[in-house]
């Protein structure tokens, strides 16, 4: 085999194990409206339409 394949291997059998350097997430999403310049336009439509 290609040295490029055995470090895919290794590289692969290392992540499976959990020897990588990653935050443990805790799978939640919190989405919460905030105001910005991004939704500009859509709060001045909002607004205009009350």
């Amino acid at each position: 085999m290609d040295n490029e394949v055995n470090a895919a291997i290794a590289m692969a059998l290392y992540e499976a194990f959990g020897y990588s350097s990653h935050d443990e997430e805790s799978g939640k999403l919190t989405i919460n409206k905030k105001n910005s310049l991004w939704n500009l336009n859509i709060q001045l439509m909002a607004t205009n339409t009350k």
